[in-house]
C-alpha cells in the first residue's frame, strides 16, 4: 500500500526531502548524460551520476520491484535519499564518486539521480514514493540504437534476452505487447531493439503524463527542452545549452557521428520491434513536434 499518509506526516515534520528528489530514467545513448550534466550546471541542483551501477539494482536491472520482491538495503537505500541521506557505503559505481557533483545532501538543492538501468523500479517508487519527481527522455529508437551500434556498446546487452523474457512473463501489459514469437528470429540489432522496446515501454507506461523532455528538441534547444522542468521544482532561469553536446562517453568521439551504420533491413526490424513502445509513448506523452 502506499505510504501517501506516512509521508505526508514526514514532510510536515521536516523528516522527508522527497521534494528535493528527482530521479530522471532513459536508455543509454538517449542523452541522459548530456541531459544531467545540462541539469546539474543549474546553480540549484546537485547531480547523483549513477549511483545504481555496480550495486543490488544492477544485478536485478530486469527484475519489476515490488513490495514483495524488492529487498531490505534496496527500500533502505531509496528510503534514505527520500530523507535526505545518501549512502555512499551501498554505491559502488565509479560514475557517481566521478562525475556527480556530491557525495552529501545539500539542504534546499534538487538533487538528481540519473539512472539507465532502473526502467523497472518506477512503478514500485513512484508508489511508495509519490512526492518524488520521476521524469525520463526520449529519443527515437532507430537513433538509439545506431549510436549504440556505432560505438560498439552493444555489449552491454549480452545474455539479456532471457531475462528480458521472464520480465515479460511477469507482466500482463507486456505480455500483451510483446508475445512468445516476438522473441523468435532477433538478429543482434534486434536484441537490442527488443531491450529498448521493453524496458522503455514500461518506463513511458509508468510514468507521470508530460514528465518527458524530447530528446530532438534538447538538440535544437536546451533551454527550451528543459523549461517544464524547471518551472516545475522552481528553478531559476539560468543558460546552460552550451554543456548539452558534452558525452562522457568518449568512444562516440573516435568515429564519425553522422555516419549511420545500420542497413535498411536493420532500421526495419527496430521499428518493428519498437512499435508498441512508440505507441506506448506517443499515446501518453504525445509526440514532438520540431518547429522552424
Amino acid at each position: 500500500m502506499c505510504r501517501v499518509l506516512e509521508l505526508l506526516s514526514m514532510l510536515e515534520t521536516g523528516q522527508c526531502m522527497a521534494e528535493q528528489l528527482v530521479f530522471i530514467f532513459g536508455f543509454d545513448r538517449s542523452g541522459t548524460t548530456a541531459l544531467a550534466r545540462v541539469l546539474a550546471a543549474h546553480p540549484d541542483t546537485e547531480l547523483l551520476m549513477q549511483p545504481f551501477n555496480s550495486s543490488e539494482f544492477r544485478q536485478r536491472m530486469y527484475d519489476i520491484l515490488n513490495n514483495e520482491n524488492v529487498s531490505a538495503t534496496q527500500r533502505q537505500f531509496i528510503e534514505g535519499l527520500t530523507k535526505g541521506v545518501i549512502d555512499t557505503a551501498y554505491i559502488s559505481s565509479p560514475w557517481f564518486f566521478k562525475y556527480s557533483t556530491t557525495e552529501t545532501w545539500k539542504t534546499g538543492q534538487l538533487h538528481i539521480v540519473k539512472s539507465t538501468i532502473s526502467h523497472f523500479l518506477l512503478p514500485w517508487l513512484v508508489c511508495e514514493f509519490p512526492m518524488t519527481g520521476v521524469w525520463g527522455i526520449w529519443r527515437q529508437p532507430v537513433d538509439v540504437i545506431d549510436s549504440i551500434f556505432r560505438n560498439n556498446f552493444q555489449g552491454w546487452y549480452a545474455g539479456a534476452i532471457p531475462c528480458l523474457k521472464e520480465t515479460v512473463k511477469s507482466c500482463n501489459q507486456l505480455r500483451q505487447s510483446f508475445p512468445d514469437e516476438s522473441f523468435d528470429g532477433l538478429s543482434a540489432v534486434g536484441e537490442v531493439a527488443m531491450n529498448f522496446a521493453i524496458r522503455s515501454f514500461h518506463l513511458f507506461q509508468h510514468l507521470p503524463t508530460g514528465n518527458v523532455i524530447w530528446y530532438d528538441e534538447f538538440c535544437r534547444s536546451p533551454n527550451v527542452a528543459v523549461e517544464r522542468f524547471r518551472e516545475r521544482f522552481g528553478l531559476r532561469q539560468v543558460d546552460v545549452a552550451h554543456l548539452a553536446n558534452r558525452d562522457l562517453n568518449m568512444t562516440g568521439r573516435k568515429r564519425n557521428a553522422h555516419t549511420a551504420c545500420l542497413t535498411a533491413r536493420d532500421v526495419a526490424e527496430i521499428q518493428r520491434i519498437t512499435e508498441p513502445a512508440i505507441e506506448l509513448m506517443e499515446s501518453r506523452h504525445g509526440k514532438f513536434r520540431q518547429h522552424n
